[in-house]
């Protein structure tokens, strides 16, 4: 039964490593051609033609993540309190819940807030759908804690420009804000 275990692992790591490193999302033609949306806890719905002249920050993770998210969001909140505010007015950032089921809305408000009052709870209409667009991964395990494991970078969006940016996981502040001061013209 171990053995079973180790090596059923073992492939799920397999499948993880080559997904992060070797599949490639949608091209950026498609995520922009394509009708996503993603919501806020408060409904405010983000179609893409509404933030023609936004760039959308784009984080997925979960509120019951034990290290990654926290830290990701730490440093982009540090960005932000870095970025002048002509510039933040500029932006949308979500945090798109991977565990909607466990993310109640207004934990999940509750806990962006936390960081930064310019991220926002952000829930897909579609996760599997929105998720695959962007090409995150992500597999929810079933026994507890009920851990997800997820690729964890953080997605710039402009859609003016049609233009997509991902910041590898464990960036530092100012690798954010070089980013996001990269799309404003």
């Amino acid at each position: 039964m171990k053995k079973h275990l180790v090596f059923l692992n073992f492939l799920l790591a397999s499948f993880l490593f080559f997904l992060l490193f070797f599949w490639q999302p949608h091209s950026v033609e498609e995520v922009f051609n394509q009708n996503w949306h993603i919501s806020t806890v408060n409904e405010k719905i983000f179609f893409k033609k509404e933030n023609q002249n936004k760039i959308l920050m784009l984080y997925f993770g979960y509120t019951f993540c034990p290290d990654v998210c926290p830290s990701t969001l730490l440093e982009v909140a540090q960005a932000l309190e870095n970025l002048p505010d002509n510039v933040l007015n500029q932006m949308e950032v979500l945090f798109v819940s991977l565990d909607p089921l466990r993310d109640k809305p207004s934990y999940l408000a509750e806990y962006v807030r936390f960081f930064h009052p310019k991220i926002k709870a952000g829930l897909a209409n579609d996760l599997k759908a929105i998720t695959q667009r962007f090409g995150v991964v992500y597999y929810q395990h079933t026994e507890e804690p009920f851990l997800i494991d997820h690729s964890a970078d953080t997605i710039l969006v402009a859609p003016k420009e049609k233009t997509t940016k991902r910041i590898a996981y464990g960036a530092k502040a100012l690798e954010f804000q070089q980013a996001v001061l990269s799309l404003i013209h």
